[in-house]
């Protein structure tokens, strides 16, 4: 008999730890050891017959695949009491035929089957049930040899088991009982029955039991599962590593991307140090700290404590400022804001960098020095001879919210040199955070006194004060600071001269820094630059004549300047911390270098409007009057016109839809396009470019003009209005002007028609146009005078920047109010030793993960890798173009000609610089 020692519930065929060679016979004697095991079979005399153990259990038993557990008796006989789960299997060969036959091991029912190989049929022609195991046959069966060579592993020797079988079991008397238990059943003596009678009494017995007992189409399904089982244990073994890493981007709520980008860096941390993974793993600590060794920085660049005196109770709270120099050299240092060769720099002459004027004029202003503030401020400051150049500050201040309760409130100072270009000042690496204002609503819950809109204004200028304290010294000091700087191609040395020359920010932001109340309803002054009433605040000529603030004019110390002074200033008494602050040779201080940027005066202002005038222009047309001409007679069809409307110019967006092409404003929207809901700033030109064309179609005219009965210069009006808001916001995001253009007159000009014509058209619910962002584009010949184009101050990049800068950051914090601010302080000083050293690291050592402008060679061709495809010569040596992303295999390429050209004459140049480099 061969048998197989299983380690769990599935058959393993050959490929289980134990096996057992049993070549002994059982007699029909007593066995002391197994004492409580009866022992029944009967006698074959053919010698290929084998014995196969199949586990049964209740009513069914589990055919060639499921396992007995072992009984004590037999565990201490073959030696394995260590082994306390181990089941006996069976060997696959003899699964199709075989003989049943019963034994009663103990408490474990084990089937013993005797295969047949005369016997052809799937299934056993004779089944036991349970209940007949206590039934037993007074017959000797002895287990023919089937494997001479065979050794077992457990007991040693195969003689040595055969001994042991023929030394514990004996012969019982089990015979005896079974004689009665048939005679009781049958009425027969057992004795006196002949050999054939006896078998055929036990046949008809068999047969009962398997029809009673047996479920066959569990049994199979049982055999399925467990297979399946037994295939699946080994595929999830192969699949642990990969399971558990999407176990932790799954918990750690990361973006399902970074599976591949984690192992891609295992697979590049393994091919670079073989051992790492032998390694002692290390901690995010660690590795920060290692960075700041290994680069060199010292404590003092990290965010400082500070104690300042916050109001309305005057406790000290502590903020974390950067200093100004660990700021402005984290600038310069970056290469990605330099340029190769300072071509990142913009200074006024092309090839000078002492010189503050260029030999010619250009034609065009397109950068912050082509303003006067510049070579004003650089006369006032520099000194050429001593090869000192001015460095504009550009600051921007807003808050941030981190969570969608508003709770946890940051609102942080960024900064950024006005010597790098307009483009660059546009990268994220082009800002750094210099100082995070607390949140004002979590600190006033630690105060007894109540916390007025004052406090919290001064208690801004407070948190600058102390913030700017180190840049007000070294403005002061006369001191400038050395510098090697790079430009046209070589490098300079330098002396750097500072200066503020603007701040960004929103209106919301701008007003508290001014000074001046944040509330814009019943307050006899609204603009933050002039001293205009707010009821002129629309009119152009009032703008004109009104005086910018200076900060002497609202200085707190001032004899005459009660509290009834700022009232009609409708600004509050407060010391103001950029009133110490160099501002070069802008007087008016922070009262003009707030300037009104396109994002929150023209887009989230006139241009978010115009929808809203249409839809008031179509509901209200009846009390609309202009030079005694009424806007409609009656109120006819006005939600049908309104509904029609919308739909012809969500038509209009879908044709007017370009994917591609990032210039062109959105024009497909879901929801109304007469609704501000979920529309961002920057998406309003579309909507007012949908309904422009809408109302100069031919269905759109008849809605206004047939349906609703609008009067045609009602309509006009309204057309002309939007195109008007659309060409002014246009004109804003030119990267550049010519010089006539540049004219403060013409400029003005321009924006005083505009003003008027709005305020004339667009009227609407509630203050109508005397808002802020009616007046603020009256001033806009001031900011292009002196900072040049609109696009060097746009809040919306800088807006961006929040998502590095604190969104990102205050996700690794506690999320507590009480220590929020310093943690997000931490974490954002982390990111930027992290991407420095991720810098070198590419430098030094290569990034296989970056693919901008990535080389490699194929059979000796090169290769370039653009965005998405690869160009060279295949192994044919014809130009080809292959799609490096599997979603854009079978789209176009490029034409023959083109390739042709690129293989032919490009990568041979490029081949060979390349050499010439090495």
């Amino acid at each position: 008999m061969q048998c197989y020692l299983s380690d769990g519930n599935a058959f393993y065929d050959n490929k289980s730890n134990f096996k057992i060679n049993l070549e002994s016979s059982l007699t029909r004697k007593e066995n002391d050891s197994l004492s409580t095991t009866e022992v029944s079979a009967k006698e074959e005399t053919n010698a290929e017959k084998k014995v196969k153990l199949v586990y049964l259990q209740d009513n069914f038993m589990l055919w060639n695949q499921k396992l007995g557990i072992l009984p004590t008796e037999i565990k201490q006989k073959f030696g394995i009491l260590d082994q306390s789960s181990l089941q006996l299997g069976l060997d696959e060969q003899f699964c199709a035929t075989a003989t049943p036959q019963v034994v009663n091991l103990g408490n474990d029912l084990l089937n013993v089957t005797v295969p047949d190989h005369d016997v052809t049929n799937d299934r056993l022609a004779a089944h036991f049930a349970p209940k007949a195991l206590y039934e037993y046959l007074d017959e000797q069966y002895d287990l023919q040899e089937t494997s001479g060579d065979d050794e077992s592993c457990i007991s040693g020797d195969s003689s040595q088991d055969e001994q042991d079988v023929d030394e514990d079991l004996e012969e019982d008397d089990s015979s005896s009982d079974n004689s009665v238990e048939i005679e009781a059943q049958f009425g027969h003596d057992p004795d006196v029955l002949s050999e054939d009678e006896y078998e055929t009494i036990m046949q008809e017995r068999a047969v009962a039991d398997r029809d009673t007992t047996i479920n066959w189409e569990l049994i199979d399904r049982k055999d399925q599962e467990l297979r399946r089982q037994a295939q699946c244990q080994d595929a999830m073994y192969d699949i642990s590593d990969d399971i558990a890493l999407v176990e932790l981007v799954r918990r750690h709520r990361l973006p399902l991307s970074t599976v591949k980008d984690f192992s891609d860096w295992a697979h590049n941390a393994v091919q670079k140090k073989r051992d790492y993974f032998q390694k002692k793993p290390t901690t995010y600590g660690e590795i920060v700290s290692r960075l700041h060794r290994q680069l060199g920085l010292e404590a003092t660049n990290e965010f400082q404590p500070h104690l300042i005196n916050w109001l309305p109770d005057e406790k000290p709270i502590t903020i974390y400022v950067r200093p100004f120099l660990a700021c402005v050299f984290e600038l310069l240092e970056n290469p990605r804001n330099v340029g190769t060769g300072g071509q990142n720099i913009s200074l006024p002459h092309p090839t000078d960098p002492y010189r503050s004027k260029p030999d010619v004029q250009p034609d065009h202003v397109s950068e912050l020095h082509h303003g006067k503030w510049w070579s004003r401020t650089w006369e006032k400051l520099c000194k050429p001879e001593k090869k000192e150049i001015l460095v504009p500050i550009i600051l921007y201040m807003d808050g941030v919210t981190t969570d969608n309760n508003g709770k946890l409130k940051v609102t942080p100072l960024n900064m950024t040199l006005g010597i790098f270009n307009t483009m660059t000042r546009r990268q994220a690496s082009a800002h750094t955070v210099k100082y995070y204002h607390p949140d004002e609503i979590a600190e006033a819950a630690y105060h007894q006194k109540t916390t007025m809109g004052v406090h919290n204004v001064q208690n801004l200028h407070r948190g600058i004060s102390r913030a700017m304290k180190d840049f007000k010294e070294l403005c002061d000091s006369g001191e400038p600071v050395a510098w090697q700087l790079p430009y046209a191609g070589r490098m300079w040395d330098v002396r750097l001269r500072f200066s503020i020359a603007f701040v960004i920010g929103d209106s919301v932001q701008h007003d508290p820094l001014c000074g001046k109340y944040v509330k814009y309803h019943g307050i006899q002054r609204m603009c933050r630059h002039c001293t205009c009433r707010s009821e002129d605040i629309d009119v152009p000529a009032a703008a004109r004549d009104a005086t910018l603030y200076k900060p002497w004019m609202l200085d707190p110390n001032h004899p005459e300047h009660d509290a009834e002074f700022f009232r009609s200033l409708s600004h509050y008494p407060i010391d103001n911390a950029f009133h110490e602050l160099c501002f070069g040779s802008n007087n008016y201080n922070i009262h003009l270098a707030s300037p009104a940027e396109l994002l929150h005066t023209v887009q989230k202002g006139p241009t978010s409007r115009i929808p809203e005038h249409a839809m008031h222009l179509i509901r209200n047309g009846t009390d609309m009057r202009l030079d005694e001409c009424q806007a409609a007679e009656a109120k006819v069809k006005v939600q049908s016109t309104i509904a029609g409307l919308d739909i012809l110019g969500k038509k209009m967006g879908i044709l007017l839809g370009r994917q591609s092409d990032r210039n062109k404003p959105r024009t497909k929207f879901k929801n109304s396009l007469f609704s501000m809901a979920k529309k961002a700033g920057h998406e309003h030109t579309g909507v007012c470019l949908n309904l422009l064309l809408a109302m100069l179609s031919d269905r759109g005219r008849q809605l206004l003009l047939e349906e609703r009965r609008l009067s045609p210069e009602f309509v006009e009006n309204q057309i002309y209005a939007t195109e008007l808001c659309l060409e002014v916001e246009e004109w804003l995001k030119l990267e550049s002007y010519t010089r006539e253009e540049m004219k403060p007159k013409k400029i003005q000009a321009a924006f005083d028609h505009f003003i008027t014509r709005y305020s004339e058209i667009c009227d609407r619910d509630g203050s109508g146009t005397k808002t802020l962002k009616t007046h603020l584009p009256l001033h806009m010949h001031q900011y292009i005078a002196m900072w040049g184009p609109p696009t060097g101050w746009d809040s919306g990049p800088s807006e961006s920047h929040h998502k590095m800068q604190v969104k990102l950051p205050a996700k690794n914090t506690q999320r507590r109010q009480v220590s929020f601010t310093a943690q997000v302080c931490k974490r954002y000083h982390e990111s930027i030793v992290i991407q420095k050293g991720e810098y070198h690291n590419q430098i030094y050592q290569g990034d296989s993960s970056n693919k901008h402008h990535h080389r490699k060679r194929h059979n000796g061709n090169l290769f370039l890798k653009g965005a998405g495809f690869e160009v060279g010569c295949n192994l044919h040596g014809r130009p080809a173009m292959r799609w490096i992303s599997k979603n854009n295999v079978g789209k176009q390429a490029f034409p023959e000609t083109v390739l042709r050209f690129i293989c032919n004459i490009l990568l041979p140049i490029a081949s060979f610089r390349e050499g010439q480099e090495r």
